[in-house]
């Protein structure tokens, strides 16, 4: 009986732990593992978002975000026999930008392939949240856009001064039900020099102003009237999970879970990497 009882207690705080919390954080190995195949056979585009500080190995460098799009011939990871995600795919384009003397050149990122890459930087430098107490603001795991709350946000000045330009939000809410609130968007340019280098948010990931702009043209069309239309080729019936959770359901799960029109993108934030708490 004391045995059945620790057990049950272990599950409930497995799944407490997975419910979306503001002290969630995570290293990528931990968070990538659940990007099953099921998942990444629906998807078009990945954000890869470190909102990590230290630099010890791993693919994207802290306080950067790398975005992936699948290609035609191939799936976006490759993938051992254990179905564990091993790295990119050689067709998987990445939104680039051009490197002149060393020095980023902001603007429309090209898409290229990993040996297209030469003279670009697939990189992208963000400033996601700083810490409050031992509390970081931006938690951990996989979420689709919020195309709702993005249009419903869209009035915004955008320009070079306004704090929020060009948002894209995620689909997530706390247990209490409070809508998440955190997107990706552009920021004023006096916070252009912090990109990369630190943390400087309330929980959002900043971003140089015109990959903002080119983040959510990406993503969305514009009406007559300024409102925001997911574009087609993202915008599909696909798996729609709790939005109360940080991660998908896994396999056997997951093709029972209802169907909803979403854009087919997954953001996925991870506080660096394993090897970095050491």
């Amino acid at each position: 009986m004391k045995t059945l009882i620790i057990f049950i207690l272990m599950i409930s705080q497995s799944f407490a732990e997975e419910k979306l919390q503001r002290k969630f954080f995570a290293p990528y190995e931990d968070v990538i593992e659940r990007l099953h195949a099921d998942v990444e056979n629906e998807t078009e585009l990945v954000y890869l978002v470190n909102t990590g500080t230290k630099n010890c190995g791993g693919t994207v460098p802290a306080q950067h975000l790398q975005l992936l799009k699948k290609s035609e011939a191939s799936p976006i990871f490759t993938r051992n026999s254990m179905g564990e995600i091993t790295g990119l795919s050689s067709e998987t384009l990445v939104a680039s930008l051009p490197i002149e003397n060393g020095v980023i050149q902001h603007g429309q990122p090209a898409w290229k392939r990993s040996h297209e890459l030469q003279g670009h930087q697939q990189f992208i430098p963000i400033s996601s949240g700083i810490p409050r107490g031992n509390m970081i603001l931006t938690y951990s795991g996989i979420f689709r856009v919020n195309e709702r709350r993005t249009n419903d946000m869209r009035r915004s000045t955008n320009t070079d001064n306004d704090p929020m330009q060009n948002s894209v939000y995620i689909n997530g809410e706390y247990d209490e039900g409070n809508e998440a609130r955190l997107a990706l968007h552009g920021t004023a340019t006096r916070f252009w020099p912090l990109l990369g280098k630190q943390r400087a948010s309330s929980g959002c990931i900043r971003l140089h102003s015109d990959f903002s702009r080119w983040n959510q043209n990406l993503l969305f069309s514009k009406s007559s009237a300024g409102e925001l239309i997911p574009r087609a080729e993202w915008f599909d019936l696909i798996q729609n999970w709790n939005r109360r959770l940080h991660y998908p359901p896994r396999e056997g799960e997951f093709s029972t879970l209802p169907r909803a029109k979403k854009i087919k993108a997954l953001i996925v934030f991870f506080d660096g990497y394993s090897k970095c708490a050491n």
